[in-house]
């Protein structure tokens, strides 16, 4: 399931190629008209499972014992400062975690996030459609540990990068 928009039109591609079925949702619904129809779908369908990527801790449990321990040792067991995309928070919960237990909490973790699609970076959740894929869903992410202070906005219009938000 994913939203009928310009920007997942290669994913759809790649994923018919290799045989995959998709259903589309409306892109006007956000990222709740995926969700919703992904559990209609669900609902329906006999012996289904329902990943929850937003909410299931397996999420950031596969980066803190995957992604973060790589990362580690691709940096020779030196990082400074890991950046992701908000996506589903669990990346940044699972590498951030690993990350900052190896280096004793000196390990910065910035998450970014498109100025279209404010969710942590503003008192209100502000959600326009962007074109970076996967990092903003304008949706609250369970999985975002609150310990992410550091924080940046990106102009998914190519814009460039905008200053560090308190």
């Amino acid at each position: 399931v994913m939203p009928r928009s310009l920007p997942v039109f290669e994913r759809f591609l790649l994923i018919r190629a290799y045989g995959g079925e998709i259903a589309l949702s409306d892109p006007a619904l956000g990222a709740q008209g995926f969700l919703d129809l992904a559990k209609k779908i669900a609902d329906a369908t006999r012996g289904s499972v329902l990943m929850r990527q937003f909410e299931n801790e397996d999420n950031s449990l596969a980066h803190l014992e995957g992604t973060g321990p790589e990362i580690w040792r691709q940096c020779g067991g030196r990082v400074d400062a890991f950046v992701c995309g908000a996506g589903t928070g669990g990346t940044a919960r699972g590498c951030g975690a690993y990350l900052k237990q190896r280096s004793l909490g000196s390990t910065r973790v910035v998450v970014a996030e498109p100025v279209e699609s404010r969710v942590l970076s503003s008192t209100q959740t502000v959600h326009h459609n962007h074109v970076l894929t996967g990092i903003g869903a304008g949706i609250n992410l369970p999985l975002l540990p609150p310990d992410c202070l550091a924080r940046a906005r990106w102009r998914s219009g190519g814009g460039g990068p905008q200053p560090p938000l308190p």
